[in-house]
Order: C-alpha cells, then sequence, then structure tokens
C-alpha cells in the first residue's frame, strides 16, 4: 500500500506497523509481505504492543470525511483475526506502557475530536473505564510518552519559548 504514515516497530523488531487509507497494516521488518489487520471506516494511530503480539489502534466507526465520527480503541492480534474493543467513551491517540499493563490516550468528552477539548486519560490494558484522567495537562497528540518505568507519563511543557520536559506519575501525585 502506498501512503504509509504512523509508523511504528514492533518492539522485536520482526514486524512494522502502519496507517494507510484508513487501515491498519503490518509488514516484515523489511518491507515485504504486507498484511492488512483492520478494515474499520477510519482505523487509525498504530501502537504495537510491548510483547509484540497485538496491535492497539484507534477506530472511527461512523467516519466519513464530512460528520468526522466518535473514536474508540480497539486491539488486533499482530498476525491478523478478529479485533477486540477496549473502550466506549471517545479516546483516540493511544500508547502501551512499556510494561504493557497501562495504555495513555487522548480522551474528548464533547465526542467528536474536532469540536471537543482534549484529555489526557489511563486505562488498563484490557480497556475499560479510565482509572485515572488528568486536565491540564499536554495529551498524546502533543508528544506525551509513557516513562520508562511505566510509572509516569512524560511531556514537554513549552514556555516563553523554551521547552521543559516534566513528568506526571500516574498514581496523580503532584509533578
Amino acid at each position: 500500500p502506498k501512503n504509509k504514515s504512523e509508523i511504528a516497530a514492533t518492539p522485536d523488531g520482526l514486524f512494522i506497523v502502519y496507517q494507510s487509507n484508513g487501515k491498519i497494516w503490518r509488514m516484515n521488518q523489511d518491507g515485504t509481505n504486507p498484511v492488512q489487520l483492520t478494515f474499520g471506516a477510519h482505523d487509525v494511530h498504530p501502537d504495537p504492543s510491548p510483547d509484540g503480539q497485538s496491535v492497539l489502534y484507534a477506530s472511527f466507526a461512523d467516519w466519513s470525511p464530512s460528520i468526522g465520527g466518535k473514536p474508540t480503541l480497539w486491539s488486533v492480534p499482530i498476525n491478523g483475526g478478529p479485533p477486540r474493543q477496549l473502550t466506549t467513551i471517545s479516546t483516540s491517540m493511544p500508547h502501551y506502557s512499556p510494561d504493557g499493563k497501562w495504555i495513555a490516550a487522548a480522551y474528548f468528552p464533547g465526542i467528536d475530536p474536532r469540536f471537543s477539548e482534549e484529555q489526557l486519560v489511563v486505562f488498563h490494558s484490557n480497556g475499560g473505564q479510565p482509572v485515572k484522567t488528568f486536565t491540564g495537562l499536554p495529551t498524546p497528540s502533543d508528544t506525551v510518552r509513557w516513562a520508562p518505568n511505566s510509572a509516569a507519563l512524560d511531556f514537554i511543557i513549552t514556555k516563553d519559548g523554551v521547552g521543559n520536559i516534566w513528568r506526571q506519575p500516574i498514581n496523580g501525585a503532584k509533578r
């Protein structure tokens, strides 16, 4: 497939996952054997699991260019198969924690991301409802990433032209 974007490698280096034309694909690390993993209306933001066995992504089930839509988080096996829905609230831009126990994602209380504020939420890796919601912080679309110990989220805050890296523990302690 042409138009590859949102490219990420599995931690074991065996596969590369990417988004192309609203579908999630997997290919070998040398670029051969592309396999379409998802078949939703608009599937984006792939993030391979730390064990390399699945791919986390956002799916806009009722998406169209003119009306937008509500994204939810899903997981699909790296070798293909039925996807599993992880969230029912409006969430997107997911990232697994390094230990695979958590997911950080953008949450849109207003349902349609185009017209909603964006908050940062943390879920258990099996989905469900958020275990923590952070307001007033940068969000996954603003380069939020997990700390190596999976106990905090790191992000950049720029004030007066100077960027600094901040860390927010997921237990809610003051940063």
